[in-house]
């Protein structure tokens, strides 16, 4: 008898460490497109963009848009059986901060990619220290003329230059508004303003018949962070312009276009992309009605794309706290930087378990193949220069919103 009971005994264990076994086994999130362990190692991508500092209002957008692809992919069974994850690092606007966390994420992070930087004068320096890693990274929202050039064959731009994007917009503008006398307003700390006001505009400008640059070899200048633009407005009103064009971010716009009113100065204004944010209005108020930024995202588009992407986008923006939740240029556009690298990481058959220098290749190669895209901004081509080609929208502001100027 008792025999029989040791006997009974090592059975019951035998089957309580069998039960143990299957209740250790990787859990598995089903999918309409395949699995997604839990357990699997992630496809991790980094993230460079501006949470602080100028253009904060941008990056806590691309935050959301960020957070909304990780969501979606993940819960359709990530990438290849892969869960992504994005490692969203706060550059602050900061160049040598770009320099150090572009670095860290490609040696000590081991990212497949890298996207960002924001700012123009990021990529000058954060790209080269890409191209020398063997890391592809992409910009979504830089637009001075030839970072990615001069940085080939490991960056990309998922945006389009300002050279080509005013080309296209200054006609619409000179047409809606006859002017002819320009004045050039710079902001000589930020890269792309810098780029935009001294030498882009005025190229663009020199094409268009009739038209004059009053104050071309000596533009009127401020610094970004600056807050007293008493003295550059009252230059402005000295030149006797019809219209101004100005080279910088939303913030300063912002405050030179209260200053503009203050003085009793109203006259059209056209910006870079700097310009298009829907901070621009909420800081400028009435002062920037009329003002005209260049952007390749227009939110009354009739695509459904486009009009689903921007109702999930204002969800998931005021879960998140925003204070204003409707989508720009920026969030849009690192939305589809993001399912372009995840679509490339798909076809590819990248996932957790690839090696980090093998993706890598994989990775820049599809992005220099890039055609045709067609995404929440539109259809996006990568030339052989690395950068985005899009379509271009001129947005002028009309009862405090963008609408499109035709």
């Amino acid at each position: 008898m008792k025999k029989v009971s040791y006997i009974f005994a090592g059975l019951m264990v035998i089957l309580m460490l069998s039960l143990a076994g299957c209740s250790s086994a990787p859990e598995k999130q089903d999918g309409n497109k395949g699995t997604s362990s839990k357990n699997a190692e992630p496809v991790k991508i980094g993230v460079l963009t501006g949470l602080t500092g100028k253009g904060a209002d941008w990056g806590k957008k691309q935050k959301v848009a960020l957070e909304m692809v990780q969501e979606e992919i993940n819960a359709a069974g990530g990438i290849n059986g892969s869960p992504v994850e994005f490692l969203i690092n706060d550059t602050a606007g900061d160049n040598q901060q770009s320099v150090i966390l572009t670095r860290r994420l490609a040696t000590e992070e081991n990212v497949m990619a890298i996207l960002g930087p924001y700012f123009s004068g990021e990529c000058e320096v954060a790209f080269p220290q890409a191209n020398e890693l063997k890391v592809p990274i992409i910009s979504a929202t830089s637009g001075k003329p030839g970072i990615s050039e001069s940085n080939r064959p490991w960056s990309f731009r998922n945006s389009m230059t300002d050279d080509k994007m005013i080309d296209a917009a200054l006609p619409l503008f000179l047409k809606a508004t006859s002017a002819k006398r320009f004045a050039l307003v710079v902001d000589m700390k930020d890269a792309i303003s810098k780029s935009f006001g001294t030498a882009v505009l005025p190229a663009s400008l020199k094409k268009q018949s009739g038209v004059t640059i009053l104050n071309e070899k000596e533009p009127i200048t401020y610094n970004t962070g600056d807050i007293d633009f008493s003295s550059q407005v009252t230059r402005i009103k000295q030149l006797k312009p019809d219209a101004v064009g100005i080279g910088g971010l939303y913030q300063e716009g912002a405050s030179v276009a209260t200053e503009m009113q203050r003085q009793g100065l109203k006259i059209p204004v056209i910006g870079n992309v700097g310009m298009y944010a829907e901070a621009l209005i909420t800081q400028g108020s009435s002062a920037v009605e009329g003002w005209v930024a260049l952007s390749n995202f227009w939110p009354d588009s009739p695509s459904s794309r486009t009009q689903d992407f921007i109702k999930r986008f204002k969800d998931a923006a005021s879960k998140a706290g925003l204070e204003n939740p409707m989508p720009d240029s920026f969030a849009a556009s690192m939305y589809d930087t993001a399912m372009i690298t995840i679509d490339i990481m798909k076809r590819e058959k990248i996932n957790g378990q690839t090696p980090v220098e093998e993706a890598r290749e994989k990775i820049k190669n599809g992005w220099a193949s890039v055609k045709d895209y067609q995404g929440v901004m539109g259809m996006t081509t990568i030339n052989d220069v690395g950068d985005g080609i899009k379509e271009v929208y001129s947005l002028i502001v009309k009862n405090g919103k963008w609408e499109r100027l035709q």
